[in-house]
């Protein structure tokens, strides 16, 4: 037997071997990629059970206030009986003013970051809030401008479809000035924390005791099974003036 012909069943084994490593190597990634598929389902899901119990408890915050309403007259306890007699004054218990009805933000201004964006309304869709295309929105169920509460603001950070108003969010400091507008007045408001959290963290679209407005974009590694980013990157801002309107800036 020439050396060829021994070398052929060396090559065999070989061959076999690097088919078997192969075939191992696919059946791993396609578990992987099937893992990854499933995770991103159930972190998928886990977050629109979370944004639709976040909009229950706002249904249910609204329902249970009760709309301000003027006190009644109080009638004389008592008719004179006699001509003359001194009338009995009517007496009338204190109104409550209404309180003054916040209105929607039309514009936010960052100077810092060179952004002035019009601001739409972000309502809830199958589960999720919708981001608008090239414009700044503002979260349905979240608070209005000078409100007790949280106003979140959100916007994409870099699509060729849908813009990227937020791309230079990472590059504000503490301190920065954020500027809302409505129809009558602007709203300024002062940095307070930046951060990052998952990107299935609802805690930051959460109702605050104090006026603040939260923006919101994101950040972190592009995920291709969930298409998205992993995280979001969260600037806040506390509300340190208001300012009536009387030109359009």
């Amino acid at each position: 037997m020439s050396e060829a012909e021994k070398q052929i069943p060396l090559r065999r084994t070989a061959f076999s071997w690097i088919s078997y490593v192969l075939t191992g190597v696919g059946i791993v990634i396609l578990l992987g990629t099937a893992g990854l598929y499933a995770y991103g389902a159930y972190e998928q899901r886990q977050f629109e059970l979370s944004v639709l119990e976040f909009r229950k408890q706002v249904a249910e915050r609204q329902s249970q206030q009760q709309p301000l309403q003027q006190a009644p007259v109080e009638s004389p306890s008592t008719i004179p009986a006699e001509a003359g007699a001194p009338i009995q004054p009517i007496q009338l218990l204190p109104v409550v003013p209404m309180p003054v009805l916040a209105l929607d933000p039309e514009r936010v201004v960052i100077p810092s970051i060179q952004v002035d964006s019009p601001v739409v309304f972000a309502k809830i869709e199958n589960g999720e809030w919708t981001v608008p295309k090239f414009v700044a929105g503002h979260l349905e169920g979240t608070a209005k401008p000078g409100e007790n509460g949280n106003m979140v603001l959100s916007g994409h950070v870099q699509s060729i479809s849908s813009g990227n108003v937020f791309a230079h969010l990472k590059d504000m400091a503490l301190g920065d000035q954020v500027i809302v507008y409505t129809q009558e007045e602007r709203f300024l408001y002062e940095v307070s924390e930046i951060k990052t959290v998952k990107n299935t963290d609802l805690s930051v679209v959460q109702p605050t005791r104090e006026p603040v407005v939260t923006l919101l974009t994101c950040t972190g590694t592009w995920l291709p099974l969930a298409r998205d980013y992993s995280e979001r990157l969260i600037v806040v801002g506390k509300l340190t003036g208001v300012e009536p309107l009387r030109t359009r800036e």
